[in-house]
């Protein structure tokens, strides 16, 4: 009885699985717990065999309704052939196809292209202690102990925006249009400053009037005229002109509950968003207009994951001593 209704439950999945994902995810947790269930109360080995292939066929329905992959990772280099001792946490990727990490150790900029991977190191050493990095047409932004800094291919740069008396806990930077946008975790605040015919306008509040928000969990931000946060808690929001925009995961396929385990980067192309989710081992992508879940990626290794891009029809990780790759 209990395998015909697992049956049951795991057709029915495969049918709704691309029109209603919300309900096939529901019926294939609803049917591993009548297994599990069932299997605990077991002693027969015939009968326990049968729940183990019931387990079976609710794995590879979970693989087919949610597209599963697994994937191999790829190295595309380690990072002490790149720089000897060299740590570091955040990666940027310019539009030349070039990925630029902060070394922490040496407060120096090096970049891998990811076509021919040549690499150089970028000299910032005169603009302060590097914190985070963002990157635009031709230019590297570094916000630093002294500022915002723009830092030319050639090294040098120049500190553009310095702190002010209301910058509390600014830790992340990015940019769009040539505009520089940065989020206050002690302020609650993300702002925004203009670019100009010569050099930048006076600090904005980017958020809408009345929005109060808690940044104090916020592990990635992106920016692409909206502004995309994504939270140590399990949530990914999305904001337009200072306002929240609604952007349900449609047919996430959570792992517990109805958030992310542990997520620590994301990544937004012209029509998807990469999120790595540690705690699930795997990259998750989810349409940027609708948020529909689209495909996840899975791995042992992206446990370890710390940032993420997407070039090329491949995704690249950050992992603690290398960057690793995986076609789409």
């Amino acid at each position: 009885e209990t395998s015909e209704t697992v049956q049951q439950k795991i057709d029915e999945a495969r049918s709704v699985g691309d029109l209603n994902p919300e309900r096939a995810r529901y019926l294939l947790v609803q049917a591993r717990g009548e297994v599990d269930s069932y299997r605990r109360k077991l002693e027969d080995p015939t009968y326990i065999t049968r729940a183990d292939e019931l387990l079976g066929l609710i794995n590879e329905a979970e693989v087919e309704v949610f597209r599963k992959q697994e994937v191999t990772l790829n190295t595309l280099i380690e990072l002490d052939v790149l720089k000897k001792n060299m740590v570091t946490s955040q990666m940027a990727l310019d539009d030349r196809g070039d990925v630029l990490l902060a070394d922490e150790a040496s407060n120096q900029i090096e970049a891998i292209n990811l076509g021919d991977k040549s690499s150089f190191e970028v000299e910032v050493s005169q603009v302060g202690k590097i914190r985070a990095i963002a990157a635009s047409d031709k230019t590297i932004y570094a916000l630093t102990e002294q500022g915002v800094a723009t830092i030319p291919e050639k090294g040098g740069g120049e500190v553009v925006i310095t702190p002010d008396e209301l910058w509390n806990d600014v830790t992340v930077i990015g940019t769009y249009g040539g505009s520089v946008y940065l989020l206050d975790r002690g302020q609650g605040e993300i702002w925004k400053y203009p670019a100009l015919s010569e050099g930048y306008g006076a600090r904005r509040r980017w958020l809408g009037a009345g929005i109060i928000l808690d940044l104090s969990k916020v592990v990635d931000m992106k920016v692409d005229g909206d502004i995309w946060l994504l939270t140590s808690s399990g949530k990914l929001e999305r904001y337009s002109r200072g306002v929240p925009l609604a952007f349900g995961m449609e047919g996430m396929p959570y792992i517990s509950g109805d958030r992310m385990m542990s997520p620590s980067a994301l990544f937004v192309s012209e029509d998807k968003v990469y999120i790595l989710e540690n705690g699930a081992k795997r990259v998750v992508v989810v349409d940027i207009e609708s948020g529909k879940y689209l495909k996840q990626y899975e791995n042992e290794e992206l446990d370890e994951g710390k940032d993420i891009v997407e070039e090329g029809g491949k995704v690249y990780v950050l992992l603690p001593d290398k960057i690793v790759w995986f076609a789409k």
